[in-house]
């Protein structure tokens, strides 16, 4: 989600990508609405493009309509490269969703469960797992989850 989200917000309005986040439907969001999208001026680009951009009009080295074209292209690329990850990643993987765990920033929200839903999706690993050993990996989760952020 937190992938996805940085993507969307090179392109797409905040408040557009808020409410999706906040409803839990970023991943259906429809980023391909123009309505949805910032307006050209606002768009990530990078400074030294922008300012390139401003300076090359300003000069009169450029003219509107190809500002207008390179910024059609950047809507073009935001919007493509949202379909590929959409096709592309696994974003509704529910093995992953166990492995948020495995976020550092995020180990103290997760719960033994993940840990556990986890093991469990390797048959393998799964049947090699005595309850000793389980309790040993409980104890190895909270000693991670109390590791300093330092």
């Amino acid at each position: 989600e937190l992938f996805v989200s940085k993507i969307l917000s090179k392109f797409m309005k905040m408040r557009v990508i808020k409410d999706a986040i906040e409803s839990g439907t970023l991943l259906d969001l429809d980023f391909l609405s123009v309505a949805n999208q910032m307006d050209d001026s606002s768009l990530f680009v990078g400074f030294v493009t922008k300012q390139t951009l401003r300076k090359l009009l300003d000069d009169g080295d450029i003219a509107d309509s190809a500002v207008d074209k390179f910024y059609m292209g950047v809507h073009m690329f935001y919007t493509r490269a949202m379909q590929y990850v959409k096709s592309t990643f696994p974003l509704k993987d529910e093995f992953l969703h166990s492995a948020r765990f495995l976020n550092f920033e995020k180990r103290e929200e997760a719960t033994f469960d993940a840990v556990e839903s986890f093991v469990h999706r390797f048959p393998h690993l799964h049947a090699l797992m005595e309850p000793h050993e389980m309790e040993l990996l409980q104890e190895e989760f909270i000693s991670y989850q109390l590791l300093r952020d330092t």
